[in-house]
């Protein structure tokens, strides 16, 4: 478990990368899109790209070569895909909020 080497405590690692994943997601879609990535699809998919990576690269850099196993309710997985299980869960339904709320069309 991670939770000692951290500046606050975590229960769970599965609850760390939920943090880390959610903590991006709502930064993106709430401070940085709406200035940065404009309205269109293009510039929601490259910011989105950076940040998604952004996330992969600090759970890689905690968990990379340990063998843990991360519970993902109906099975077991390593770090790489358990983070972007949860990314994705997390991130979908605030990017169907984004591209209600600015009109951006496909």
């Amino acid at each position: 478990m991670i939770g000692k080497y951290t500046m606050f405590y975590v229960e769970t690692n599965e609850l760390f990368i939920i943090f880390i994943n959610a903590t991006i997601i709502f930064f993106s879609y709430f401070y940085l899109y709406p200035k940065y990535a404009g309205l269109t699809l293009k510039g929601l998919a490259a910011n989105d790209l950076f940040f998604s990576t952004f996330a992969l690269l600090i759970s890689g850099f905690i968990f990379w070569g340990k063998a843990i196993d991360f519970n993902a309710l109906l099975f077991t997985t390593n770090w790489f895909w358990f983070s972007i299980l949860t990314f994705t869960i997390i991130e979908f339904p605030v990017f169907e909020w984004y591209v209600e709320k600015y009109d951006i069309r496909f």
